[in-house]
């Protein structure tokens, strides 16, 4: 079963990459949502069979069910990362990579924009969306100190420099 993160909100895109992958929406048992943007969640629609997950719960159809630590049936850590939001949520495993955080909006640049991945940058990066600064700091130095390889809500994934 396939663990999809924040499907967005441009189907086109999604289904392309879903199929370079060799996938369809029917292979995708469990979607994670870190937050609540609509430009994280929106294409859930395409996935009517699959259930939910956020950073504490699991929605399957109308019921809820709450876990902790990790996605249950994986070794996908689950990390509370608030500060873009207060429900923010990341997710942490290891590959041959390494340590890889998938951060969210924790961390992200806008579309074009240089991706300056310097700790000091990414530590000093203004959010204007950011509900709790402090909080997001913290967060972001977390994942950092955890972390290989971030994936960022928008943007490429990047080696950490330590």
């Amino acid at each position: 079963m396939f663990v999809l993160v924040d499907p967005g909100s441009n189907e086109e895109i999604l289904r392309n990459q879903l199929f370079k992958e060799g996938l369809t929406t029917d292979a995708v048992g469990r979607i994670f949502l870190t937050h609540y943007h609509l430009d994280h969640l929106l294409n859930i629609r395409l996935f009517p069979h699959a259930d939910v997950l956020d950073g504490n719960m699991i929605y399957t159809g109308d019921a809820m069910n709450p876990y902790t630590g990790y996605i249950p049936g994986t070794t996908i850590q689950v990390v509370s990362t608030p500060g873009h939001t207060p429900e923010h949520a990341s997710l942490v495993f290891r590959n041959e990579l390494g340590v890889i955080a998938v951060a969210g909006d924790v961390i992200w640049w806008e579309n074009g924009a240089k991706q300056d991945t310097s700790r000091l940058a990414i530590l000093s990066k203004k959010d204007p969306y950011a509900t709790d600064i402090t909080a997001l700091q913290k967060s972001r130095e977390a994942l950092l100190s955890i972390a290989d390889y971030i994936i960022p809500g928008h943007g490429s994934m990047f080696k950490v420099q330590k």
